[in-house]
């Protein structure tokens, strides 16, 4: 878990799969000049607990709210990233006392053809081997989405935290597919940005527009081409988010 700054309310951020909350490493201290951010590791994720059988979305949120009460927080603001967004979003709904403000980065929203696609590609990692080639698995992954800016470090230190959440990381993919996702989406009343990158999910994100609450802010950001805003674009995602989490 990693905390920066103080005051409030504070900034939870829930990071993607399969990685952890490093993934916020370059923003949190852009974030945190004026608030307590908190960048936990999911549960199954970097260095939280395994898992003991598969949750749900619903139990991956209740997991995340175990470490907010036991870091005494009670409101918040949350910011979700793909996955992590549909936990978000989860929060805004089932703990609407709780939740003051809600930001997501790419949204996961399926059709049946794409679900059906989904279970298909996310399934248990290979089992580990004495000649370690059940190793290639990882690094053909990591392989097949490097961009020209992702440097060695930035792929092994990426790698390592796919390590870290194996061999559970695919259950957060599959929750997704059993989740009521579109469906709360309509259903948010806080004050809820929308952040829509050049990423992988651009076109989901923009094929939901027509289901968003009414007062959604929706922000394309046509500039940023890539999974990765966070570090090769921080300044310019801290720039989208603190006029809309400093607002009254």
């Amino acid at each position: 878990m990693r905390l920066a700054g103080t005051g409030g309310p504070p900034l939870v951020l829930l990071h993607m799969s399969p990685l952890s909350g490093a993934m916020f490493e370059p923003i949190v201290d852009l974030l945190a000049a004026s608030r307590l951010v908190v960048a936990p590791d999911r549960i199954g994720f970097g260095h939280s607990d395994r898992l003991a059988e598969p949750p749900t979305i619903a139990e991956y949120a209740l997991a995340t709210l175990d470490c907010l009460d036991a870091l005494g927080i009670e409101q918040f603001d949350v910011l979700g990233s793909h996955t992590g967004s549909v936990e978000a979003v989860e929060f805004a709904v089932s703990q609407p006392a709780r939740v003051r403000r809600v930001c997501v980065v790419g949204m996961v929203v399926y059709d049946e053809t794409d679900r059906r696609s989904f279970r298909e590609r996310y399934v248990p990692p290979p089992e580990p081997v004495a000649d370690g080639s059940h190793l290639d698995f990882y690094r053909e992954w990591w392989d097949g989405l490097r961009l020209p800016e992702w440097d060695a470090t930035f792929i092994h230190d990426r790698l390592f935290d796919h390590l870290d959440s194996s061999p559970d990381f695919w259950l957060a993919y599959r929750a997704i597919l059993d989740h009521p996702h579109t469906e709360q989406l309509s259903q948010i009343t806080q004050p809820f940005l929308v952040l829509a990158p050049r990423d992988h999910l651009h076109e989901q994100t923009h094929a939901a527009r027509g289901i968003l609450p009414p007062h959604t802010v929706f922000v394309d950001v046509p500039s940023i081409v890539c999974d990765e805003p966070f570090r090769l674009a921080s300044g310019e995602v801290a720039a989208h988010l603190e006029p809309f989490l400093s607002s009254d």
